[in-house]
């Protein structure tokens, strides 16, 4: 069945057929290319003619919206502060300690 609904960068639709949600995340006109990411996280791209083809409706964003893409602590094992300062730049590679330096200044654990 289609519709008439214009697709609309971030608004929630309906697959009525199927009664999945999911949001518009980027439309092109001259691309001809419709962006879309499914509640459950998945990613699909199609054009203005399968749009079209559609059974959709409006839908309002669900409450817990990106709920599928689980936040990451920045305190978890591998994610620390690596941002870079204007001093990391100015520090030349001959200036900075090798790895087997900072091995050998790393604290030692003892029992």
């Amino acid at each position: 069945m289609s519709h008439k609904l214009i697709p609309v960068a971030g608004q929630w639709y309906l697959h009525l057929d199927k009664g999945q949600p999911f949001c518009v995340v980027d439309v092109d006109k001259n691309e001809d290319h419709i962006g879309l990411q499914h509640f459950n996280g998945d990613i699909e791209e199609l054009g203005f003619a399968d749009w079209f083809d559609m059974d959709l409706g409006i839908a309002a964003e669900p409450e817990d919206a990106w709920g599928p893409l689980d936040e990451v602590e920045s305190t978890g094992a591998g994610f620390g502060n690596t941002a870079l300062t204007p001093e990391d730049w100015r520090t030349s590679l001959e200036e900075a300690p090798s790895p087997e330096d900072m091995w050998d200044e790393a604290p030692q654990d003892q029992p």
